[in-house]
C-alpha cells in the first residue's frame, strides 16, 4: 500500500513531459536565493502578568492593532507608539516593541532612555526608564508596553499629541 501511495504521490506532483513522467529533484531550501528584507508581520507577545491582568477584549484590540503595523526591517528594533496624551501632570506613551533583529537573538530591556516627540518635532518629555517584568522578546514578535513621565520630566507642558513619536538611544 505505502508504495502505491508514493506512486500515486510522485504521479500527482511530477511533471509529463512528452509521454516521459519527469520527477522534480527535491528541494534544498538552504539554497534559495532570498532577498527578504521585512517581515510582514510581527506577533503579539504579552507577558505572563499582562496575560493575566488583561480582559480578553483588550487582548484582541492588541492583536488587531499589531496586525496592522507597517512590515518591520530584517535587522530592526523598533518602538511603534501608538497612543499618548498627559497623566497627573505629566505625559505617557503606549507603544509596540517590535523585534526584528535576528532569528537567534531574544532581546530583553532593562533600562531604556527615552524621548516623547511632539507634532512640532520637539522632545517634550525624556526619561531613563527601568523596565520590570519585561521578560525577552523573539523574532517577529511585538509587546505592548506604556511609559509614563513624572511632572518633573516634562520639557514642554502644552505639546502638541495629534502626532507623535519616541526616540530611544
Amino acid at each position: 500500500m505505502a508504495a502505491q501511495n508514493q506512486n500515486f504521490f510522485t504521479r500527482l506532483f511530477a511533471r509529463k513531459q512528452q509521454d516521459e513522467v519527469v520527477v522534480q529533484p527535491e528541494l534544498d531550501e538552504s539554497k534559495i536565493a532570498t532577498n527578504a528584507q521585512t517581515l510582514p508581520h510581527t506577533l503579539l507577545a504579552l507577558t505572563p502578568e499582562q496575560e493575566a491582568a488583561f480582559p480578553e477584549e483588550v487582548k484582541v484590540d492588541l492583536q488587531k492593532r499589531v496586525a496592522k503595523l507597517p512590515p518591520i526591517n530584517v535587522g530592526e528594533f523598533n518602538f511603534v507608539p501608538f497612543e499618548a496624551g498627559q497623566l497627573q501632570g505629566g505625559y505617557y506613551v503606549k507603544v509596540f516593541i517590535r523585534n526584528g533583529r535576528d532569528v537567534s537573538e531574544e532581546i530583553g530591556l532593562e533600562q531604556v532612555p527615552l524621548h516623547l516627540v511632539d507634532a512640532s518635532g520637539e522632545k517634550v518629555a525624556s526619561g531613563l526608564f527601568r523596565v520590570q517584568n519585561f521578560g525577552t522578546l523573539k523574532f517577529g514578535e511585538a509587546r505592548f508596553w506604556s511609559f509614563a513621565w513624572r511632572a518633573d520630566q516634562i520639557k514642554k507642558p502644552d505639546a502638541d499629541f495629534s502626532r507623535f513619536t519616541v526616540e530611544f538611544e
